[in-house]
């Protein structure tokens, strides 16, 4: 299965393009770990548990660590429901001020 824009789908003849289309959510939500890098800075905890939350994403647990650098590395458990729902936390999270980097991992 490939996206309507994968490069991989050039050429390829089209009687053997079928088209799909995923259900609606189902109300259930999944948890997932992100990983968040940043510059460390006030009020940049509020920032990034906001932008969670404006995505209407729930946060279930979170740590942050802070180095004398002033980086701020995050791990931030968050429930979802689909895979667009994430790419919107994710989204919300990289236009706060100071974030570098966010990554789906498995801590």
């Amino acid at each position: 299965m490939h996206r309507a824009d994968c490069p991989n789908l050039k050429g390829l003849d089209l009687e053997r393009i079928l088209e799909v289309k995923w259900e609606k959510p189902d109300g259930k939500v999944y948890p997932v770990h992100l990983y968040v890098v940043s510059l460390d800075r006030k009020g940049l905890l509020a920032g990034v548990s906001s932008a969670i939350v404006s995505a209407e994403g729930n946060i279930l647990k979170a740590e942050v660590h802070t180095t004398p650098d002033k980086k701020a590395y995050f791990k931030i458990y968050v429930e979802v429901t689909d895979k667009s729902h994430l790419d919107r936390i994710i989204a919300n999270i990289l236009k706060v001020e100071g974030v570098l980097k966010v990554e789906r991992r498995l801590f």
